[in-house]
């Protein structure tokens, strides 16, 4: 199955890019995700960040299916 996923802040920095797609073997959920991630880039390991599953964030280990869209988000401050 293929998933998209979008990176912001520091982990767009990490991983030189903000959007790509990745191939998951069927039955994948978010940890399955985060492996594979850390693996092809090993300095989002140091990097605490959110998930957001189809625009909604991820409060559980989630069951991926093809064509979802996951974004991983930084800590972010604001004033």
């Amino acid at each position: 199955m293929k998933i998209e996923i979008k990176y912001f802040g520091k982990i767009a920095e990490a991983t030189n890019c903000t959007n790509e797609y990745i191939e998951l073997n069927e039955g994948a959920n978010l940890n399955d995700l985060k492996a594979t991630l850390t693996e092809q880039y090993p300095k989002v390991k140091d990097i605490d960040f959110k998930i957001a599953y189809n625009e909604v964030l991820a409060t559980n280990n989630i069951n991926l299916k093809d064509a979802d869209i996951i974004a991983l988000l930084p800590p972010f401050a604001g004033g």
